[in-house]
């Protein structure tokens, strides 16, 4: 009958063995963590930057809209005076 426990020297060394694998775990959870942080940092920046190209094409779009009646408004009044 084989013995199914290892003994009190294997266990220690498996210990010892697991007990350096987590660390390294931690360890890369923490570099994880960092990284995270900033692509979240540049999501963030990134979201600030449309929401600004988003407000700019909005004005442009205004002003387009103002420039364009006023054109109209000028050409009816041009019309209106250039009559024979």
């Amino acid at each position: 009958m084989s013995n199914e426990f290892p003994n009190s020297g294997d266990i220690y060394l498996q210990l010892g063995r697991l007990d350096g694998r987590v660390t390294a775990v931690e360890n890369d959870m923490r570099k994880i963590d960092s990284r995270l942080e900033g692509i979240e940092q540049t999501l963030g920046e990134m979201k600030e930057l449309l929401a600004q190209g988003k407000g700019g094409w909005v004005m442009l779009a205004w002003i387009g809209g103002v420039l364009g009646s006023l054109a109209g408004l000028a050409a009816w009044v041009y019309k209106l005076i250039d009559r024979p």
